[in-house]
């Protein structure tokens, strides 16, 4: 994918989309540039295509990333004792 104002990507992401009318649309992030972004709905399958105007705020859907020194990641990672 190309470089665009949210940065590199170098797979499709699930994104929660929260427009300025307050609606939310979720799906992959397909293309995008300066001006517009392209996405494909989870619900329908469907292709839409937005200005960035329009997208109020994007959240990547997901677990969330573990953060912290590499011993404390390793031990939440692993099996209880």
């Amino acid at each position: 994918m190309g470089r665009g104002r949210r940065g590199d990507r170098t797979h499709p992401q699930i994104r929660l989309l929260t427009l300025n009318d307050g609606s939310q649309l979720i799906g992959t992030i397909r293309k995008e540039d300066d001006e517009t972004l392209e996405i494909l709905l989870k619900a329908d399958n469907q292709k839409r295509t937005l200005k960035w105007d329009e997208v109020n705020d994007t959240d990547r859907r997901g677990r969330p990333m573990l953060v912290g020194p590499p011993t404390w990641r390793s031990r939440r990672n692993s099996a209880p004792c």
